[in-house]
């Protein structure tokens, strides 16, 4: 064992985290032993958990190059790559992300955090073909790696990636419309053992053969704020079989789902709720019911929202003209957010085009545009939003958490997206999710030109002069 590799040991032993002080001791070793790939993979791993991505790029990158072609296959060639990939991936790099992912998949694919971070590369390149014929491979591959050598530890692991296999080519499906064997497939998605399930809950799971009549039925929620409103789309279905149906919500939702009338009980996470009868998580939904384009539920949202929200807050509408509210840029919290918004010339052209004879309420957070007013303040919660949604005659968004909230509650809502836009838009395209939802893509992949005009055509065929 070399001096560094001593300091480094002497530093990083039995701490759960690393002082300031411990932090710069690192640094300074890897300034001081820059051509140390060990080092240097400790130094950048670091600066990639403090989210210093910009950083952590140029040392990772040079790790990698250090440890040479025969070093990447080992652990430490392996970790390398799959911090540089995550790296990438958070600063919107998706080309090299996925460069690096897909090489991490291959040559590592027993790890289910390198099949997701694969899938996500592909999808925000736009290239479901690379991941799908390697999701493929991999559904054959991996069933052998695990029978190999008698290993329980890695048969386990073959386990796990193989259920995550599974779940992200269920994922690339809902991407090309495939609803019946995407959703079947996405229910392995707990099983990679990279998704937690839900507490400690003990009773049982609801997979559609279980009689419902007379049975409470809770509703586990998802990941995405969307998945909570999906899933609430087959609330008359279960309640049509007998059920008593309630869901868990983050605390920011439960006033607004609260007051749409939807559920039998309306229960805030962390907090206690009755034992159901069965359980189901909310994107296993659409698996159970076999969900198609031809099969989809017939559901229209009844609110129970009062109108009169802008009135009381002191706005006024010019000369009766509809009230069209616009989002061209969502809060960014994420890459992916980025890449929806609208650049600002398109935005302002979008508002050019209609401002002479709409209303115009501009919802962007961090966005001024000439022709609309800008009454995002006025909403203090989801429920101040959803009835100021509620005031108007139609939204404009990109993807967004307001595009499907005005979609939601029923509201005609027009979704500028991408050309590969998430399947949950994709879902809403086919009305499969939202009836008054209408999706404009991009035609060509970056051009938002042709979504924008045609979001003004549907504008102006809805309300002609």
């Amino acid at each position: 064992m070399t001096d560094v590799q001593k300091e480094l040991e002497s530093i990083l032993a039995n701490k759960q985290a690393l002082s300031l002080e411990d932090f710069q001791k690192i640094e300074a070793l890897a300034l001081k032993n820059g051509e140390d790939p060990n080092v240097l993979r400790i130094y950048g791993s670091l600066l990639a958990r403090q989210k210093e991505y910009t950083k952590a790029i140029p040392v990772l990158a040079k790790a990698r190059d250090l440890v040479g072609e025969a070093g990447l296959l080992t652990q430490i060639g392996i970790e390398i790559t799959a911090n540089l990939a995550g790296a990438y991936y958070a600063i919107g790099n998706f080309s090299n992300a996925k460069e690096l992912a897909l090489w991490l998949a291959k040559n590592n694919p027993l790890n289910p955090r390198n099949i997701e971070l694969m899938t996500r590369a592909c999808v925000a390149e736009g290239d479901l073909g690379s991941a799908g014929g390697l999701l493929q491979a991999m559904l054959q591959q991996l069933p052998k790696l695990g029978e190999q050598g008698n290993d329980e530890r890695q048969a386990e692991l073959a386990k796990r990636a193989l259920a995550q296999a599974r779940a992200s080519l269920g994922q690339l499906m809902l991407y090309n419309g495939n609803w019946g064997t995407g959703f079947d497939l996405v229910r392995s998605r707990f099983d990679s053992g990279l998704l937690e399930r839900f507490g400690n809950i003990t009773v049982p799971e609801w997979d559609g053969t279980q009689s419902l009549m007379g049975a409470k039925i809770l509703i586990l929620p998802e990941r995405e704020f969307a998945d909570i409103l999906l899933s609430l789309t087959y609330v008359p279905l279960l309640r049509d079989l007998g059920a008593k149906v309630s869901t868990i919500v983050p605390a920011e939702m439960h006033m607004l789902i609260s007051t749409l009338g939807v559920l039998d009980e309306v229960v805030i996470s962390g907090q206690g709720f009755a034992t159901p009868t069965y359980v189901i998580y909310g994107l296993n939904l659409p698996g159970v019911f076999k969900t198609t384009g031809q099969n989809r539920p017939e559901y229209r949202l009844q609110t129970e929202l009062t109108t009169g929200f802008l009135e009381e807050r002191g706005y006024k509408s010019e000369h009766f003209r509809p009230r069209i509210g616009i989002l061209t840029k969502p809060p960014v919290s994420s890459p992916e957010d980025e890449k929806n918004a609208l650049p600002e010339l398109q935005a302002k052209r979008l508002v050019s085009d209609l401002k002479d004879d709409f209303n115009l309420i501009l919802l962007d957070q961090d966005r001024k545009l000439e022709g609309a007013v800008s009454l995002q303040d006025y909403a203090s919660d989801l429920l101040d939003l959803a009835r100021l949604l509620n005031d108007l005659d139609m939204v404009i968004a990109v993807e967004s958490n307001i595009a499907h909230i005005s979609a939601f509650i029923g509201k005609p809502t027009i979704v500028i997206s991408q050309k590969l836009m998430n399947w949950r838009w994709l879902f809403a395209r086919e009305r499969v999710w939202y009836p008054d939802a209408e999706v404009c893509p991009q035609l060509e992949r970056g051009s938002w030109e042709a979504p924008v005009a045609r979001a003004v055509k549907i504008v102006r065929e809805r309300f002609p002069k």
